[in-house]
């Protein structure tokens, strides 16, 4: 049971994991199926079609171009100080969901009060952690949670004289 639970959830993460970058995948795909069809295309080509090395070489600086407008966009991620594609792809590969990976658990309470006049209602989260979730993920979730204390408490975080 626990395997069909995990894996109920894992398949939707995926999903949406492999859907943060659907126009990547579309563009890489297309090039993809040309280098795995070209060696095969010269089989099928007649001999008498001479005309055929003429569309390679132009295939050939095709190609090329697309190579010199890759290197420019990767001189524009340098000047704007943003991380290139391979860093790009592994950041985005460690972002993937495991499967059968604990999910972060969020408290949440809630208090209500019924008046005369009107209703008035607030609430707070509480970001949990695990014990054995490395540093980072600890950090982020005490600064979710001083956040919270700051909206929940808002005086207190003005500095006092």
């Amino acid at each position: 049971m626990e395997f069909l639970r995990n894996l109920g959830i894992w398949i939707p993460a995926l999903y949406r994991w492999f859907m943060e970058w659907k126009g990547v995948w579309g563009l890489l795909l297309i090039p993809l199926v040309a280098l795995i069809a070209t060696p095969y295309l010269p089989a099928f080509i007649p001999p008498k079609h001479r005309g055929a090395r003429l569309r390679w070489c132009g295939l050939a600086f095709e190609l090329f171009g697309i190579r010199t407008v890759v290197s420019g966009l990767r001189d524009r991620q340098k000047l704007f100080n943003r991380p290139g594609p391979i860093r790009q792809f592994l950041d985005y590969w460690k972002r993937r969901p495991r499967f059968g990976a604990k999910t972060q658990t969020i408290i949440g309470t809630a208090a209500g009060s019924f008046g005369l006049a009107g209703v008035a209602a607030r609430g707070s989260v509480w970001h949990a952690m695990r014990p054995e979730a490395p540093v980072e993920e600890r950090l982020a979730a005490l600064e979710a949670n001083l956040s919270g204390l700051r909206v929940l408490i808002p005086n207190s975080s003005q500095a006092r004289p």
